[in-house]
């Protein structure tokens, strides 16, 4: 971080995962407070000069279903106990799991659907949807000519006090390159105070 990030700041989970499977990475003047961690999410207050406080909940979803249904658990307990209800609330990253059949390109209908149903009503009881978003609907792929498979894993959901405090706020989803994922780019389209350049009050 010292080399390749001079002078910004980052937490990570590894304290829930030895493997550090999630590693956020800011910059002064954002301020950014972690409020809960664990394996599969991070969940962190965000102050930028300007704009509304906001929390945002990093995902990266276990492989196995059994593991993503204690994820689930894990943001219907979130909720209530940082009274988010009131707050504005992100929740983005990899879900693995769609949310719709036609989030995969080759869903099998022999396949069971309780995956689907378990994430959807986990979602509807949250109150999150997805934020308006640009780029392609499926954000993975397994990058295999011959037999190409691509899915919707990657999102970034919000409830109505994100619209409420940021009305113009979209995502964007970027050409995933040398990863199996797009990337995520969130505009809160709020004009930002450049890196440096908030300096305290003075007394006259």
């Amino acid at each position: 971080m010292a080399t390749v990030c001079r002078g910004w700041h980052y937490q990570s989970n590894h304290a829930s995962d030895e493997d550090g499977r999630i590693i956020l990475i800011w910059k002064d003047p954002v301020k950014m407070r972690v409020l809960s961690q664990s394996r599969q999410m991070i969940t962190c207050e965000l102050s930028i000069p300007g704009s509304p406080t906001f929390i945002y909940s990093v995902v990266y979803a276990s492989n196995t279903s059994e593991e993503r249904n204690d994820l689930w658990v894990e943001l219907l307990n979130l909720q209530p106990s940082l009274n988010l209800d009131n707050k504005p609330w992100f929740v983005g990253g990899d879900f693995n799991q769609i949310l719709r059949i036609e989030e995969h390109s080759a869903f099998n209908e022999n396949t069971s659907l309780a995956n689907i149903y378990q994430f959807r009503d986990c979602l509807l009881q949250l109150e999150v949807f997805d934020l308006r978003y640009l780029g392609p609907t499926h954000t993975w792929s397994n990058k295999q000519p011959l037999t190409p498979v691509a899915k919707k894993l990657d999102r970034c959901l919000c409830n109505s006090n994100v619209i409420t405090s940021f009305p113009h706020a979209s995502a964007t989803f970027l050409p995933p390159e040398m990863s199996d994922h797009a990337p995520c780019l969130i505009d809160l389209a709020y004009q930002l105070p450049r890196a440096g350049t908030i300096t305290g009050g003075s007394n006259s």
